[in-house]
């Protein structure tokens, strides 16, 4: 079985997370981390998933209103 590197960085790179890439693969994580293991060490600049999601300003926002709901509440 050949190994579709293009197909691995691609799909890395567009994925929140190695979990949802190794999934997106059908491979396990172990498998991924290998792959990208092996671009690293050929010299390709693979940068590395903190596996974190962002929070949008809308996001932080409402969290935030929901936080002063609830302290208003308890008041």
């Amino acid at each position: 079985m050949t190994v579709d590197y293009r197909e691995t960085l691609v799909t890395y790179l567009n994925s929140q997370s190695t979990a949802e890439a190794a999934k997106a693969l059908n491979i396990s994580k172990q498998t991924l981390a290998a792959r990208v293991k092996f671009l690293r060490k050929a010299g390709v600049k693979v940068p590395k998933k903190t596996g974190r999601v962002s929070l949008s300003p809308l996001d932080v926002s409402q969290f935030n209103s929901l936080i002063h709901k609830w302290q208003k509440d308890q008041a």
